[in-house]
């Protein structure tokens, strides 16, 4: 810097980017096992299937089916196989693709549909069981084609189209990351960062353990505080309906069943890198372009103030013996030197 009365400077921070990695997670819980009875209740009005299988058609009433010690619903996992009432199971809730000998592409969805099928907001009518049920079939065999009839043994019809369209939207929309995921940001100390998520998806996550971060509707609102570091934070979507995990009740001789429960936990790790800017002064006789000036005056002890874009004083900046004044930990912004 010359000599001068007023200089005015700007710190720039360097563009923000935010990462946050969404990975699905097994859900940490020990493995356990259980044994249950089940019973088939009420008859649901006016829906009945048809399986159609190498020639065969076979037809049934849509029926929930329970478990005794809690009423709780469970889906039949083997298509159109009968379920003998009162019988003890043996349940598992792991090596779910394992016991039940199909891919873990097929596990995933039919967990999926279970959890956003009968008893997910909005799905509470009774038609959400067997349209959920259905679909859970058609995932299980996939060389038999599944249909809704008129009336017991009666005409093919097609029913449930814009439920199923929903459900299979939901489950598609399962794995969408807020839009600033995977991304990183370097920002400045002592700032509020807002970034809003374009996938609209925010709301389904929660803050693990930062007291500095908050959701807000469709934002995160990250507080920076005064010290430069990188932080990483945590979210995760959160599940509002079930705190358990999916089971599974396999038998050789009756129908298996599927017990709804949690989706594998899905985390999203933010990392932000937190810095500053610094102000450094070289202090220059006007005329000689020296720190030692003309004649008998001295350049020693010369104080600069620096104030803010509001006009606030932030900090002095004095030279020191070799022409130099140096402020650090300056937060992002513009400022004057006078």
């Amino acid at each position: 810097f010359v000599s001068s009365k007023n200089c005015s400077i700007r710190i720039i921070g360097l563009i923000i980017l935010l990462i946050s990695l969404l990975i699905g997670v097994k859900i940490e819980v020990y493995a356990a096992t259980y044994t249950d009875k089940f019973i088939i209740s009420d008859v649901i009005d006016n829906i009945f299937y048809a399986k159609e299988k190498n020639g065969v058609v076979e037809y049934r009433k849509a029926k929930f089916k329970r478990r005794v010690d809690d009423n709780q619903i469970v889906y039949c996992i083997e298509p159109f196989v009968d379920m003998v009432e009162n019988k003890s199971y043996t349940g598992y809730d792991y090596n779910y693709e394992s016991l039940l000998k199909i891919s873990n592409e097929d596990w995933e969805r039919i967990s999926l549909l279970s959890y956003y099928g009968y008893g997910y907001p909005g799905h509470e009518e009774d038609k959400w069981y067997p349209i959920t049920q259905l679909l859970i079939w058609e995932t299980i065999d996939k060389e038999a084609n599944f249909y809704y009839t008129k009336t017991f043994k009666g005409q093919k019809v097609i029913k449930f189209k814009n439920e199923i369209n929903e459900l299979e939207t939901l489950i598609n929309n399962h794995y969408i990351k807020p839009s600033f995921d995977n991304k990183t940001f370097n920002v400045s100390i002592d700032s509020e960062i807002v970034l809003e998520d374009k996938n609209k998806v925010l709301d389904k996550y929660e803050v693990i353990d930062n007291e500095l971060v908050k959701i807000q509707g469709n934002n995160l609102i990250i507080e920076t505080g005064k010290k430069v570091q990188e932080v990483t934070i945590n979210l995760k979507k959160k599940d509002n309906i079930y705190n358990v995990k999916p089971i599974i009740y396999i038998s050789n001789t009756y129908q298996n069943v599927l017990s709804v429960g949690s989706y594998n936990e899905i985390k999203s790790n933010l990392n932000i890198n937190i810095d500053a800017g610094s102000i450094l002064i070289n202090k220059l006789d006007y005329d000689n372009k020296s720190f030692i000036p003309q004649g008998e005056a001295s350049l020693l002890g010369t104080t600069y103030e620096l104030y803010n874009e509001n006009n606030i004083l932030v900090d002095k900046i004095i030279i020191d013996e070799n022409g130099i004044g140096k402020l650090d930990n300056v937060k992002y912004g513009d400022y004057k030197l006078i």
